[in-house]
Protein backbone atom coordinates (compact mmCIF):
# COMPACT_ATOMS: atom_id res chain seq x y z
CA UNK A 1 0.00 0.00 0.00
CA UNK A 2 1.46 3.36 -0.95
CA UNK A 3 2.58 5.70 1.83
CA UNK A 4 0.49 8.61 0.51
CA UNK A 5 -2.76 6.65 0.45
CA UNK A 6 -4.46 6.46 3.88
CA UNK A 7 -5.99 3.22 5.05
CA UNK A 8 -9.78 3.04 5.15
CA UNK A 9 -11.00 3.41 8.79
CA UNK A 10 -12.34 -0.14 9.04
CA UNK A 11 -8.82 -1.45 8.36
CA UNK A 12 -7.39 0.73 11.13
CA UNK A 13 -9.71 -0.88 13.67
CA UNK A 14 -8.70 -4.34 12.50
CA UNK A 15 -4.99 -3.50 12.44
CA UNK A 16 -5.11 -2.05 15.96
CA UNK A 17 -6.83 -5.23 17.12
CA UNK A 18 -4.23 -7.43 15.40
CA UNK A 19 -1.39 -5.38 16.91
CA UNK A 20 -2.98 -5.81 20.35
CA UNK A 21 -3.30 -9.56 19.80
CA UNK A 22 0.36 -9.73 18.75
CA UNK A 23 1.47 -7.83 21.87
CA UNK A 24 -0.59 -10.14 24.11
CA UNK A 25 0.90 -13.15 22.31
CA UNK A 26 4.44 -11.87 22.93
CA UNK A 27 3.62 -11.40 26.61
CA UNK A 28 2.15 -14.92 26.86
CA UNK A 29 5.28 -16.37 25.26
CA UNK A 30 7.54 -14.39 27.61
CA UNK A 31 5.57 -15.62 30.61
CA UNK A 32 4.49 -19.19 29.87
CA UNK A 33 2.27 -20.59 32.58
CA UNK A 34 2.04 -17.28 34.41
CA UNK A 35 -1.40 -16.89 35.90
CA UNK A 36 -1.44 -13.11 35.45
CA UNK A 37 -2.19 -11.20 32.29
CA UNK A 38 -0.32 -8.10 31.18
CA UNK A 39 -3.42 -6.06 32.00
CA UNK A 40 -3.59 -7.49 35.54
CA UNK A 41 0.06 -6.52 36.05
CA UNK A 42 -0.66 -2.99 34.81
CA UNK A 43 -3.54 -2.74 37.32
CA UNK A 44 -1.35 -4.06 40.15
CA UNK A 45 1.34 -1.54 39.24
CA UNK A 46 -1.15 1.35 39.13
CA UNK A 47 -2.58 0.41 42.54
CA UNK A 48 0.90 0.02 44.03
CA UNK A 49 1.88 3.49 42.83
CA UNK A 50 -1.10 5.23 44.47
CA UNK A 51 -2.21 5.60 48.09
CA UNK A 52 -5.32 3.43 48.62
CA UNK A 53 -6.91 4.32 45.27
CA UNK A 54 -10.56 3.61 44.52
CA UNK A 55 -11.61 1.45 41.61
CA UNK A 56 -12.74 4.67 39.90
CA UNK A 57 -9.22 6.09 40.30
CA UNK A 58 -7.79 2.98 38.63
CA UNK A 59 -10.37 3.13 35.82
CA UNK A 60 -9.25 6.68 35.07
CA UNK A 61 -5.55 5.90 35.37
CA UNK A 62 -5.58 2.72 33.27
CA UNK A 63 -8.39 3.51 30.85
CA UNK A 64 -10.24 0.32 31.75
CA UNK A 65 -14.03 0.34 31.94
CA UNK A 66 -15.70 -0.26 35.33
CA UNK A 67 -17.04 -3.76 34.68
CA UNK A 68 -13.73 -5.04 33.29
CA UNK A 69 -11.80 -3.49 36.17
CA UNK A 70 -14.27 -4.95 38.70
CA UNK A 71 -13.58 -8.41 37.24
CA UNK A 72 -9.80 -7.88 37.32
CA UNK A 73 -9.96 -6.65 40.93
CA UNK A 74 -12.17 -9.59 41.95
CA UNK A 75 -9.69 -12.06 40.49
CA UNK A 76 -6.70 -10.34 42.12
CA UNK A 77 -8.49 -10.26 45.49
CA UNK A 78 -9.30 -14.00 45.16
CA UNK A 79 -5.63 -14.67 44.51
CA UNK A 80 -4.72 -12.59 47.58
CA UNK A 81 -2.68 -10.16 45.48
CA UNK A 82 -4.96 -7.24 46.38
CA UNK A 83 -7.13 -6.21 49.30
CA UNK A 84 -10.31 -4.24 48.86
CA UNK A 85 -12.01 -2.51 51.76
CA UNK A 86 -14.74 0.07 52.23
CA UNK A 87 -13.51 3.51 53.18
CA UNK A 88 -14.63 5.36 56.28
CA UNK A 89 -15.30 8.53 54.30
CA UNK A 90 -17.65 6.90 51.80
CA UNK A 91 -19.18 3.48 52.48
CA UNK A 92 -19.78 3.02 48.73
CA UNK A 93 -16.10 3.47 47.87
CA UNK A 94 -13.55 0.65 47.97
CA UNK A 95 -9.91 1.40 48.67
CA UNK A 96 -7.48 -0.96 46.97
CA UNK A 97 -4.09 -2.03 48.22
CA UNK A 98 -1.52 -4.48 46.87
CA UNK A 99 -0.68 -7.24 49.36
CA UNK A 100 2.90 -8.30 50.09
CA UNK A 101 2.30 -11.31 47.81
CA UNK A 102 1.04 -8.95 45.10
CA UNK A 103 4.13 -6.75 45.43
CA UNK A 104 6.36 -9.82 45.11
CA UNK A 105 4.44 -10.95 42.01
CA UNK A 106 4.61 -7.45 40.54
CA UNK A 107 8.35 -7.05 41.09
CA UNK A 108 9.04 -10.52 39.71
CA UNK A 109 6.99 -10.03 36.55
CA UNK A 110 7.28 -6.31 35.80
CA UNK A 111 10.50 -6.94 33.83
CA UNK A 112 8.43 -9.15 31.49
CA UNK A 113 6.29 -6.17 30.51
CA UNK A 114 9.44 -4.15 29.87
CA UNK A 115 10.93 -7.00 27.85
CA UNK A 116 7.84 -7.28 25.65
CA UNK A 117 7.81 -3.49 25.21
CA UNK A 118 11.43 -3.69 24.05
CA UNK A 119 10.64 -6.56 21.68
CA UNK A 120 7.77 -4.60 20.15
CA UNK A 121 9.85 -1.43 19.90
CA UNK A 122 12.64 -3.35 18.14
CA UNK A 123 10.28 -3.86 15.20
CA UNK A 124 10.50 -0.12 14.50
CA UNK A 125 13.34 2.30 13.97
CA UNK A 126 13.80 5.16 16.45
CA UNK A 127 11.70 7.67 14.48
CA UNK A 128 8.92 5.11 13.96
CA UNK A 129 8.96 4.24 17.67
CA UNK A 130 8.56 7.90 18.64
CA UNK A 131 5.79 8.47 16.08
CA UNK A 132 3.99 5.26 17.03
CA UNK A 133 4.10 6.08 20.74
CA UNK A 134 2.87 9.62 20.11
CA UNK A 135 0.05 8.28 17.94
CA UNK A 136 -1.01 5.68 20.51
CA UNK A 137 -0.95 8.33 23.25
CA UNK A 138 -3.10 10.61 21.08
CA UNK A 139 -5.63 7.82 20.53
CA UNK A 140 -5.61 6.93 24.25
CA UNK A 141 -6.16 10.58 25.17
CA UNK A 142 -9.12 10.74 22.80
CA UNK A 143 -10.51 7.63 24.46
CA UNK A 144 -10.32 9.38 27.83
CA UNK A 145 -12.41 12.36 26.76
CA UNK A 146 -16.11 12.32 27.78
CA UNK A 147 -17.27 12.72 24.17
CA UNK A 148 -15.67 9.39 23.19
CA UNK A 149 -17.79 7.26 25.53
Amino acid sequence: MSADKPLPPQNLVHLLHRASQFAESLFDKAAPGMALTARQLVVLDAIASLNDPSQTDICRRCGIDRSTLADIVRRLVQRRLLTRRRTREDARRYALRVTPEGLTMLERHKPLLQSVDSELAALLNHREQRNFLETLMKIAKAADTPDSE
